[in-house]
């Protein structure tokens, strides 16, 4: 086996229990084994950040100085291949980011710098300055690599930058073995995410208020303010879950509902596919890609009307049983840890253009 070497920049924390601090983990725990050695430069918060807080400059400008300080370190120790550079795409980090690349370029010419957006571009780089230094560091990096096909087409189409659609992934102990028992009657839907606009949660409150005879849960900090004397009966707000304990509700649900507005790749909505849950979901980041309408169904954001087709289309315990069956497979043939880390490393001995670009078809 072919090995790459690699300074990997990317946060690895307990503070986060989710988003590029798990992607980091599973990296690590698989990489060695696609042949990826990595030296970790960790770009993590200092300390967690409260949901009611700013942004603490000064906390900003620390890690700023340590990141900094690390890289000099390992620039000046050992010679790298390759820099694989993840970003959130915030202001701040877009700026950090850039110059982080700015100085790999200008202390190693020859090292390959991969950038792996985490986040939906479009919806998320909309201020003047972030785009400013999205441009600077497209032209900088050697190679792009985004969560999905809409990103891969925006780029291309506003920034005329190739990229490599890699998709988020998951340990394979986490996919169902067995088939999924599917029950006669949908009575049991659940969510899994923050529980504020952005996710949709609204529009799942008046999904329920139509949908009387389901019960749907909602695993996620509430991060807004909500009047819970409004919400509906079959609502239920768990608040934050251990991976344990989602999975059991995973495991006991007839259908996983996610609407959110904007999206990377969901790793709630992977999880749901890979225990062998019906979903529906939004039309929104890499939702398409994964689920195509053949495990589960796909509908417009903000469109309630569709949503409530859609269970009524979802209630058939055949249909449920297939699309079951379909999301488990999906995952094991795209979606585990070891495909996508075999998939980043032919990439990194490939061009942008030799990449295909669009959905994923099983």
């Amino acid at each position: 086996m072919q090995r790459i070497d690699l300074l990997l920049l990317s946060p690895k924390t307990e503070y986060i229990p989710g988003g590029i601090a798990a992607w980091t983990d599973i990296f690590l725990k698989h990489s060695e084994q696609a042949g990826i050695y990595c030296d970790l430069l960790n770009t993590a918060l200092l300390r967690p950040r409260k949901q009611e807080r700013k942004r603490n400059l000064l906390d900003e400008a620390k890690r700023t100085h340590l990141i900094f300080c690390g890289l000099r370190k390992k620039l000046k120790s050992l010679s790298y291949p390759v820099a694989y550079l993840n970003t959130s795409c915030g202001t701040f980090g877009m700026i950090r980011d850039y110059l982080i690349a700015k100085t790999i370029k200008r202390k190693q010419p020859h090292c390959k710098i991969i950038l792996q957006f985490h986040c939906d571009i479009e919806h998320q780089c909309t201020a003047g300055i972030t785009q400013k230094y999205l441009k600077k560091i497209l032209t900088t990096v050697d190679e792009r690599f985004v969560l999905n096909a809409k990103n891969a087409r925006y780029l291309r189409q506003k920034y005329g930058a190739e990229s490599t659609v890699i998709p988020n992934f998951i340990d394979e102990e986490l996919v169902r073995k067995a088939p999924k028992f599917i029950c006669e009657t949908m009575k049991n839907a659940v969510f899994v995410g923050a529980v504020h606009t952005p996710k949709g949660v609204h529009e799942l409150f008046l999904l329920a208020k139509r949908v009387p005879s389901i019960t749907f849960t909602l695993i996620g900090d509430v991060q807004e303010h909500l009047d819970e004397h409004a919400l509906p009966q079959n609502v239920l707000l768990l608040g934050g879950k251990k991976r344990e304990e989602i999975l059991s509700i995973l495991d006991g649900a007839d259908v996983f509902v996610f609407p959110t507005h904007s999206e990377g790749f969901s790793i709630a909505l992977l999880e749901a596919m890979a225990r062998g849950l019906p979903c529906l979901a939004t039309d929104a980041g890499a939702n398409l890609d994964m689920i195509e309408n053949k495990g589960g169904r796909v509908v417009d954001v903000g469109d309630v009307d569709a949503m409530e087709q859609a269970l009524h289309e979802m209630a058939s315990p055949d249909a449920r049983r297939q699309m079951s069956e379909w999301c488990i497979q999906k995952v094991q043939t795209f979606y585990t840890a070891t495909k996508v880390l075999t998939e980043i490393k032919e990439s990194l001995h490939s061009s942008p253009e030799d990449s295909k670009h669009g959905e994923i078809v099983l």
